[in-house]
Order: structure tokens, then sequence, then C-alpha cells
């Protein structure tokens, strides 16, 4: 064999392995024929489970959530302070508590507003009687000036003291009324529900 024939015959060799390669090649790649039999079932694989592999199944509810960040503001809000100075006795609820409109929510020692109660009343009281002393004064400066036992300027005197002991008496009602009104202000209520 000549050169020539061996380099054709190493060529046609070689061509004819690259020919059955990719032939080859197209035959594995290609799809399998679809059959319309069944295939049979296969047998049932067991499989062994260790206890560790094992979980006991419950119902728990489940609930949705949404983690936000900010400020949250109350819709309706009341600010709750003593109106009067004083020793708590009593703090009837804890913050946080859920109340109702009018409960109370903490007592004040109420001593002190109860004696200025008394006094405000024996104030009034006494300011009663001198505005009955100075009507008695008056009714009488009139039938003497009448009489003309005494001048004119009595009478303007009587009543003048008569206003005064009006003046001083509704000042003394005033009082108590503002020391009742401390009194009711020792019970803090609660302004709202919630």
């Amino acid at each position: 064999m000549t050169d020539k024939t061996r380099r054709w015959a190493w060529g046609a060799a070689l061509l004819l392995a690259l020919a059955a390669g990719f032939t080859a090649k197209r035959w594995l790649s290609a799809p399998a024929p679809v059959s319309d039999a069944v295939p049979a079932p296969a047998q049932p694989a067991t499989l062994v489970l260790a206890p560790a592999d094992l979980v006991a199944v419950r119902t728990l509810p489940l609930t949705r959530g949404v983690d936000v960040n900010g400020t949250l503001k109350a819709v309706r809000s009341a600010y709750v302070k003593a109106r009067v100075a004083g020793e708590i006795l009593e703090v009837a609820v804890r913050e946080g508590d859920a109340v109702r409109a009018g409960q109370v929510l903490v007592r004040i020692d109420p001593t002190e507003l109860d004696l200025r109660l008394r006094q405000a009343e024996h104030n009034a009281q006494a300011a009663r009687a001198q505005l009955d002393i100075a009507q008695r004064a008056l009714a009488n400066s009139q039938a003497l000036v009448a009489q003309g036992f005494v001048s004119p300027t009595t009478l303007d005197t009587a009543q003048a003291n008569r206003a005064a002991a009006d003046a001083t008496l509704q000042a003394a009602l005033a009082a108590v009324d503002l020391a009742r009104k401390a009194r009711a202000d020792a019970t803090l209520l609660a302004p709202l529900s919630g």
C-alpha cells in the first residue's frame, strides 16, 4: 500500500467513526415511542421511618399579622387629674384597666375639705343672722324717720348696712358652693368609658 492509499484508508475510517458516533448520539437522544400499553404496577417500596422522623398532627389556629412601626393615637382620650390637693386614700384602677364613664378612679382624703365646707356653712349662717339684724335696724330706722325722731341720714346708714349684710350673705353662700364643689372633686371619676 502506498502512502496515499494509507491516508485515504485512515480518512475513510475516521469518517466512518464520526458517522457512527453521530448516528448513535441521535438514536440515544431520540424520544421513546409512546405506546398505548399500560405498564404493569410496580411493587410498592417499603420505607422504614425512625421515630425522630414522625410528627404528631394537630389543629392550631392560624393568625395573620402585619408588623408595622409608627405611632398610635387614640380616637378619644381623656386626661384625668386631681382638682384638689390632698392625700390619696384609694386608687380603684390601674393603668390599662377597662373603665366605664362615671366609675370611681381615685379617692382623696376629704377631711380638710369637710372642715372647710363646715366653716363656709357657719359663715353663711352668721351672714344670714347679720342680714336679719340689718333688716330689723332698717325697719326701725324707717319708723323713727317717719315719726321724726331721727334724721334721714340714719335711714341711709341702715339701708347701706342692710345692703352690705346681703352682699356678705351672698359671698358666704358662694363660698359654701365652692367648698361643696371641692368636696365633690375629692373623688375622681372616669370621664368616659375605655
